[in-house]
């Protein structure tokens, strides 16, 4: 909501200065030691008030506040997207000897999280745009660090809607054949429900046939009884 009320410029400085800060929050966060929910927020808290407004001369904003203690949250995440897009050797080559570059990397996978699909050739501009922009605004120099996250930047784009498109595809296969199965129950109900009253109004009631009775067995005859002497 808070788009619609700024021009595209203004949109476009707020959220470089966002990734800034992300930069430089990176470039001072140990990703190798454990740290609880609270101690981040107090090293969150600290980077806000000494280094962004001190130092970077940036006045934090809400967003920015959001957007710091997500890619914190997501570090793990944002690492594991960055090894499955890129090739493994390029990437500890360019990255290894070079925090800064590791950091902006990192920060452009996050907004890649959260930017909504569109066009491919419109994706892939914004992509090296940004990147661009936040390389110029890190004053980073290395020709081939540039060239290098250029490309990364705009693979990693294509393989985020990639991601996106084959979800929303799987998801209408999914609810298409959902509504497919609930109509079929529902057709063979109605099949059922006319059978079964047809059945009750037009069809003959069927009559018992009745049992025939067996008639009793005669009594037997053995006869008047021997004389005497016999016996």
């Amino acid at each position: 909501w808070q788009r619609s009320r700024q021009p595209p410029s203004e949109h476009r400085r707020l959220r470089l200065e966002d990734w800034f800060l992300a930069v430089h929050l990176l470039l001072s966060w140990d990703d190798q030691k454990s740290i609880s929910a609270e101690e981040m927020e107090r090293y969150l808290t600290r980077f806000l008030r000494e280094e962004a407004r001190k130092q970077h001369r940036i006045t934090p904003r809400l967003t920015s506040e959001i957007f710091l203690r997500g890619i914190l949250r997501t570090l793990w995440d944002i690492d594991r997207l960055l090894r499955l897009v890129n090739n493994a050797e390029e990437l500890k080559r360019f990255t290894s000897e070079s925090p800064l570059v590791l950091s902006i990397l990192r920060v452009m996978t996050y907004e890649f999280m959260w930017t909504p699909t569109g066009p491919a050739r419109g994706a892939a501009n914004a992509a090296r745009q940004g990147a661009v922009d936040l390389m110029e605004k890190c004053s980073l120099m290395g020709k081939a660090d540039r060239e290098w996250i250029k490309e990364a930047v705009v693979k990693m784009r294509a393989g985020f809607e990639k991601t996106h498109y084959d979800w929303e595809r799987k998801h209408k296969a999914r609810e298409e054949r959902k509504r497919a199965e609930k109509a079929a129950r529902a057709d063979g109900d109605d099949d059922d429900e006319k059978v079964a009253v047809r059945s009750s109004k037009g069809a003959p009631t069927q009559q018992k046939t009745p049992q025939k009775r067996r008639a009793p067995a005669a009594p037997a005859k053995f006869g008047p009884p021997p004389p005497r002497e016999m016996r």
